[in-house]
């Protein structure tokens, strides 16, 4: 049985933490000929010479920046942070306590709460176990593990709006929903079970040449929270529970896929999650410099560099 479907997780109240549970010459004729042909030759290189990724770069390349992270969101309401996104200003939090089912905001900026953007419109929508989040800055999505669906709601009031509603899912057999992500064109949603499976956002039907199979020989077993620069898929996971259902200490990692062939990029993958005490990563956003990361075990949000990508990009 896989340990992460609705079988094997759901509780009766998911309230509590998930314990189990990057001088000038002032003329040519100063410069010789053969100085003038040494500079032409370094001006050539120089390109070639930026995209090489430094040692720096290769060190903070997923390493900690704990100065962006999100502390004690439980004081905040929310045990269990699960999805997250961001339109660079505000990031908006899931929280997938059943009592209390909603999208918390927060400004990126100062960490600081920012309630009158608030999604409280989720339980009585019958969203009442959100995992994943993505939205165009005109509609939120909401993943529902449940229902199988994706749930729409307009971001200028947070009411629904059901005509954009994904309720393609079950049908496709994508029965364990969690991450979402979409270049606006397609919609990638993470299932535990084995894949991210691609949906049209036009007519919200299915995209089997999009979906992207994760790599189970690789530890990429149970998919959480997903997202995107255009070239890299990146997909969190948890590597599994141990015998008295606590986190496994070690395993936890984000994966890393090109979007061009869907096969593996571990060149970046996010190894340093478990080192940095990270165990029950899920939802991940990144505004391309800051890689977040929620926990649903020590209610936080773990921020981790990402400003060397573009580097790592250009030699995919």
């Amino acid at each position: 049985m896989n340990p992460y479907s609705k079988e094997s997780m759901k509780t009766p109240n998911r309230t509590q933490h998930d314990t189990g549970a990057p001088s000038k010459p002032t003329s040519h004729s100063a410069i010789s000929p053969i100085n003038r042909f040494l500079c032409a030759a370094a001006l050539a290189l120089l390109p070639l010479l930026l995209l090489q990724p430094t040692a720096t770069a290769q060190t903070t390349f997923a390493s900690r920046n704990t100065a962006q992270d999100f502390d004690n969101l439980n004081a905040d309401g929310i045990p269990l942070p699960h999805g997250l996104w961001s339109d660079g200003q505000t990031l908006w939090v899931v929280n997938n306590g059943w009592s209390n089912p909603k999208l918390y905001a927060y400004d990126l900026a100062t960490k600081g709460r920012d309630s009158a953007k608030d999604f409280d419109t989720l339980k009585a929508a019958g969203n009442t176990n959100p995992m994943g989040i993505w939205s165009d800055g005109t509609t939120m999505w909401v993943a529902e593990w449940i229902d199988d669906k994706i749930y729409a709601y307009k971001m200028s009031d947070k009411s629904r709006d059901p005509a954009k509603d994904f309720n393609t899912l079950k049908a496709a057999g994508n029965t364990n929903p969690t991450g979402l992500w979409s270049d606006g064109i397609t919609m990638w949603v993470a299932d535990t079970a084995d894949k991210l499976y691609a949906y049209k956002m036009s007519d919200k039907s299915r995209d089997t040449a999009k979906d992207i199979a994760t790599s189970h020989a690789d530890g990429n077993r149970y998919p959480q929270g997903i997202w995107s620069d255009g070239i890299t898929m990146w997909v969190a996971d948890f590597a599994g529970w141990k015998a008295d259902r606590s986190p496994k200490d070690t395993g936890h990692k984000i994966y890393a896929y090109k979007m061009i062939d869907k096969s593996r990029d571990s060149a970046k993958d996010f190894d340093t999650l478990s080192a940095a005490g990270n165990r029950i990563p899920r939802g991940i956003w990144s505004d391309g410099t800051t890689m977040w990361v929620a926990d649903s075990q020590d209610d936080k949000i773990y921020a981790y560099r990402l400003f060397d990508a573009a580097v790592l990009s250009s030699l995919s």
